[in-house]
């Protein structure tokens, strides 16, 4: 319809119209009286629909997928395209950029160069860094490459660990970028965890300061936590990424009036409803924001209606599609909130019985989650840490800028930090299986690094030298930022926190795997720990035949095929049923491959059976 709409208005447009052209002086017209009053707001709205009305109509395997999320594209382009055009968005003049970058080319540079940090402490060695690849990785690569397959096209349903399958996109780049690599898989959160340092640099210098934007930056840039999970292919990091943008952008547009910014903070939000479900936090917290900025200035919902509106637009464009197929599939949309909150799922009960009632639970399950930040030491919640989350002068310069947020609670700004600390603390850690759970609490770290300048910089207020100001924060900054570094490349390796003999298997047992001639099998021998559908084996290996083989006898033995080489992997529990597979079939060798961290333990046994020696004589 749009293509014969097209060919139409090209051709009553190239007949020559006299009586109009006469009329109307363009050269002299005002450019304002032809700006469209609806413009593209009903067109892009209706092409979400559009896209909305495939999902629900589309059976399981869709077809079409790539067109409905080009027309799901296409709805948010006309929509900024729109917003542009009634923004009068222009690019400012050569005089202007470089008087603006005169006035802040020192800010940028330091900003840049902890950008710089960030993303080195972030993509060093990240093959081997956090060591091991665990299977979690694995599933998310796996989910990657059947976006990058062609297998996975509708872009609008739910996928692993009942995520929505656009999370999966960054990823599927990736490999296709970098190859099927721990590393490629690895790279987007790298990528969102240097994107949550500079948004929280941005919402730092515009809400507090220029120097307390820095020092946040600085802080999360090193933050132990944030660098793990920057680190690894789970996607729990975009967390805070989507909140510091959102929050940013919205406390720009309703500062400046700006509706480019509000449609960004709209796009924003819509992203973060199609990624990992923690994000959706995001998107309240944004909400909590413009409710305190209107609660402190009524005024703000007339003149800042556009703004607002625009806001919402953009959300409801771009959410559209994913809201039909959670309407349809309400199962989808509480997945994992109704797998993990206590109350449903019976924990609070069982905590009640242990710790004395169900207040006594839950205050020990927000003990259990808050400690971590200021003394005991940040264990369990994929991160298992010996230390606490800050070095000690990082924790008290938190509980300096705690009380003085608290004494300026009255101010939007401070307040919507305040709850942006404690939200995931008590909303997701407390309320969820398993506290303190650090991967559910990432959306936290830039409040905390935030809070954390505030305190520096309260800290050292009460010196009359700006100098003396300067060199006390600086020194406190590199002191909490170089213990941090330590703390997570040093004593964190040391205390082999992180690693796990079952994903060290899964993913060494890859150069092994990947020795096999092309026509090889393996056979996992596993049981109780290790199993063949851990996502590891068919990320690094999707072309290899593979099967668990527990039950080691003679019938098995005699049983197995013998048209290609066998691959045979032994955990060393196991290693007695490897020695009985090599007296059936002897010719090969029994290789032991030790833990990479700790090589004086054993990790697995491997044996090959080549056809030529499924075909020898067995030792009597």
């Amino acid at each position: 319809l749009l293509l014969i709409a097209a060919v139409i208005f090209v051709a009553l447009s190239s007949k020559p119209n006299d009586q109009v052209a006469e009329a109307v002086n363009w050269k002299n017209a005002d450019a304002a009286r032809f700006l469209p009053r609806f413009s593209l707001w009903a067109t892009s709205l209706s092409i979400s629909a559009l896209a909305s009305l495939a999902v629900a109509s589309s059976g399981e395997s869709r077809p079409h997928g790539y067109f409905t999320f080009s027309l799901w594209v296409g709805a948010l382009v006309l929509t900024f395209i729109t917003v542009l055009h009634e923004a009068r968005f222009a690019l400012p003049p050569r005089a202007a950029v470089s008087h603006w970058w005169n006035a802040h080319r020192r800010e940028i540079a330091l900003a840049a160069a902890l950008l710089g940090v960030a993303g080195l402490l972030r993509s060093v060695s990240l093959e081997t860094y956090p060591y091991s690849f665990i299977n979690d990785e694995g599933e998310m690569g796996l989910a990657g490459r059947c976006i990058l397959n062609g297998a996975c096209t509708d872009f609008f349903d739910t996928a692993w660990a009942a995520q929505p399958r656009m999370a999966f996109v960054p990823t599927a780049l990736s490999l296709a970028a970098f190859g099927n690599t721990a590393t490629a898989a690895r790279i987007p959160s790298v990528i969102f965890g240097v994107a949550a340092v500079a948004f929280t640099w941005l919402f730092a210098r515009d809400v507090f300061s220029r120097t307390a934007g820095l020092i946040s930056a600085a802080i999360l840039a090193t933050l132990p936590v944030h660098v793990h999970f920057s680190r690894l292919a789970v996607d729990n990091v975009v967390d805070a990424t989507y909140s510091t943008a959102i929050l940013w952008l919205l406390h720009r547009a309703v500062k400046r009036n700006s509706t480019i910014a509000g449609a960004l903070a709209g796009l924003a939000s819509m992203l973060a409803l199609h990624t990992y479900t923690g994000s959706r936090l995001s998107i309240l917290l944004g909400v909590v924001m413009l409710a305190l900025f209107i609660a402190s200035d009524r005024r703000l919902l007339r003149t800042r209606a556009n703004v607002l509106a625009t806001y919402l637009f953009v959300c409801v464009v771009g959410a559209m599609p994913i809201m039909t197929h959670y309407a349809i599939h309400p199962e989808n949309f509480g997945a994992r909130l109704a797998q993990e909150n206590i109350f449903t799922s019976g924990i609070l009960t069982n905590d009640a019985a242990i710790y004395g009632g169900y207040v006594s639970a839950i205050v020990r399950a927000a003990l259990l989650s808050a400690l971590p930040f200021f003394i005991t030491p940040a264990a369990g919640g994929f991160f298992h840490a010996p230390f606490p989350h800050l070095p000690a002068l990082g924790a008290i310069a938190l509980l300096i800028g705690h009380g003085e947020l608290l004494r300026r609670r009255r101010d939007p700004h401070t307040a919507a930090v305040l709850v942006w600390f404690w939200a995931a603390i008590l909303l997701v850690s407390t309320l969820t299986s398993g506290p303190p759970t650090h991967e559910r609490m990432l959306n936290t770290m830039p409040a905390l690094a935030i809070l954390v300048a505030v305190g520096i910089n309260s800290a050292v207020a009460p010196f009359r030298s700006a100098a003396l100001r300067a060199v006390l924060a600086a020194a406190l900054v590199i002191t909490i930022s170089g213990r941090q570094v330590y703390a997570y490349f040093i004593e964190y390796d040391r205390s082999h926190a992180w690693e796990d003999p079952t994903n060290e298997l899964t993913y060494e047992t890859r150069h092994d795997i990947h020795s096999l001639r092309a026509n090889g099998r393996v056979y996992l021998i596993g049981d109780p720990s290790v199993y063949r559908v851990f996502a590891n084996f068919d990320f690094f290996s999707p072309n290899i035949e593979k099967a668990d083989f527990n039950s080691i006898n003679e019938a098995s033995l005699a049983s197995l095929p013998r048209d290609k080489d066998a691959l045979f992997i032994a955990i060393p529990a196991r290693l007695a049923d490897l020695e009985r597979i090599a007296a059936r079939f002897p010719g090969g060798e029994i290789r032991r491959t030790n833990r990479v961290r700790q090589p004086e333990l054993p990790l697995y046994f491997t044996y090959v059976v080549t056809t030529e020696l499924f075909e020898a004589k067995p030792k009597p």
